[in-house]
């Protein structure tokens, strides 16, 4: 996915955008390519295994969340 399609889908800033996938790059969660198209840089991001095991971790804690709710004393 590229740089230019994050920020229209989610709505954040260049800036703000680029620290969260840097973060997420640095904890291993994407990897990152750069090339040139027509002259023009272009980056793109892919979820890596890792980060694909740590989104699915954390969509079974939110299901199980909603599923099972906390329970009241």
């Amino acid at each position: 996915m590229e740089f230019k399609f994050f920020g229209a889908a989610i709505g954040l800033t260049r800036g703000n955008l680029s620290s969260h996938l840097s973060k997420l790059e640095a904890a291993g969660y994407l990897t990152v390519r750069k090339a040139f198209r027509d002259r023009m840089p272009v980056t793109s991001y892919r979820i890596s295994p890792e980060g694909r095991r740590a989104l699915e971790a954390y969509r079974r804690c939110m299901v199980d969340g909603l599923v099972r709710p906390a329970r009241t004393s």
